[in-house]
């Protein structure tokens, strides 16, 4: 041990990416050259242990570093074979592991076991906080005597496929608006004389899922004004088109019917006292939107969006 004397064998060099003859000469200095140095303090203080005989194995996990770049995990085992006569270590003999693999799969497991510990906080906070918007949304139609299943289960369904999003996609900070608006749309119980139309083509932004239900209620009744208001007598056909466009920007949501068009040519909904465009008001205020509608070969409504309001703070 005094002279710094060490044998490898070929293994040894092999997890590190070399051979024997690359690493010639051979001594301790070798295993130090390529250990990382945040372990090495460690490892010395473990070695000290089993030279002063407090414990018989030196055991210890060290990154090292592999000739291609990266770094490598290498259980370094052993014990003092021989002990001069002052009791001081003579000869050491030991082993190395690749343990890369066991280390990142726990690594893995480690972050998987985060991620779904916060995955059940955030779900808990969003549930909590979207049955409150559903229940201010009940009250509001309620004091003006509006509530109607369907609506309320339209609210629901926005609710419920910003909750469907957190499961099914890889991520539950980020969703695509496009995605989450295609099953919003497509779960919207219309009347007959209804159809809806929707090109979401255009827009794969991601936005935050806790911004995504005020958007999808924002989507739903303005589905659900065209569907009561929008026919001359509540039986004619009338055609709903939602589309999704980026400009400058902006995230641009268009809902357009053909059917009978505003009674006013362009009504003020921060103005208005209509209980539907108050609710469209101040859930795109929520997302620092403003909505414009006018008449045009039917009822346009038009709402413009921040992008970066729905993206990380990362």
């Amino acid at each position: 041990m005094q002279t710094g004397e060490a044998t490898f064998n070929e293994r040894w060099a092999e997890i590190i990416g070399y051979t024997l003859e690359e690493l010639q000469p051979l001594s301790i200095d070798t295993w130090m050259k390529f250990a990382h140095p945040d372990d090495l303090e460690e490892s010395n203080v473990k070695l000290q242990k089993c030279f002063n005989k407090e414990v018989e194995y030196y055991d210890h996990l060290a990154r090292m570093k592999h000739k291609e770049g990266h770094w490598v995990w290498v259980q370094d085992r052993g014990r003092v074979l021989e002990w001069n006569e002052d009791g001081t270590p003579k000869r050491m003999v030991g082993s190395h592991n690749d343990l890369t693999a066991e280390v990142e799969l726990r690594q893995q497991l480690a972050l998987s076991l985060h991620q779904t510990e916060l995955l059940l906080e955030e779900i808990h906070h969003r549930v909590k906080n979207n049955l409150l918007t559903l229940r201010s949304l009940a009250q509001i139609k309620a004091e003006n005597g509006l509530v109607e299943l369907k609506e309320l289960n339209d609210a629901i369904t926005a609710i419920s496929k910003m909750h469907e999003a957190v499961y099914l996609t890889e991520s539950y900070e980020m969703v695509t608006v496009r995605w989450y608006l295609e099953r919003v749309l497509k779960e919207m119980i219309l009347p007959a004389n209804a159809t809806l139309n929707f090109d979401l083509q255009e827009s794969n932004e991601y936005w935050k899922t806790e911004n995504l239900v005020p958007l999808g209620i924002i989507v739903t009744e303005l589905v659900s004004n065209s569907c009561k208001h929008g026919s001359k007598n509540g039986e004619e056909p009338i055609n709903i088109t939602v589309s999704l466009t980026e400009k400058d920007n902006q995230l641009i949501l268009t809902v357009k019917d053909d059917g009978v068009g505003f009674e006013k040519e362009s009504p003020n909904i921060e103005a208005s006292e209509s209980v539907g465009f108050m609710l469209i008001d101040m859930y795109a205020s929520k997302l620092n939107g403003q909505c414009d509608c006018w008449s045009e070969n039917g009822a346009v409504t038009q709402c413009t969006f921040p992008l970066i309001i729905g993206k990380s703070d990362n």
